[in-house]
């Protein structure tokens, strides 16, 4: 039986990980060059990708902490926190390639 305790932190977890991973495909889209994961057309300027994949992995954080002030106390935990995780990577995974198949038609 799932057990969030408070779904404030779930969420809020929850959309720490979507953003930081949109965050961490941009900067390996941008690294590789992998035109089908880029949100930006960056063309030979990988640096681009990059810094936006670092601003998005920092303000996710900056947010979750100022955001989160009861993460310290008990919530979400073992099973919850991999199902909150492993959603919200495929969901990430889903909005980068979505988005790029709409931005290229």
């Amino acid at each position: 039986m799932l057990n969030f305790v408070d779904p404030r932190v779930a969420i809020h977890y929850f959309v720490l990980v979507l953003v930081s991973f949109v965050g961490v495909l941009q900067i390996v889209a941008a690294y590789y060059q992998l035109k089908n994961l880029s949100l930006i057309s960056t063309g030979r300027q990988p640096w681009i990708g990059i810094v936006i994949g670092l601003f998005l992995i920092s303000g996710a954080s900056a947010w979750f902490i100022a955001a989160t002030p009861g993460m310290l106390h008990p919530g979400p935990a073992g099973f919850e926190i991999s199902l909150l995780f492993i959603t919200a990577a495929l969901l990430a995974l889903f909005i980068c390639r979505l988005t790029v198949a709409l931005l290229r038609r």
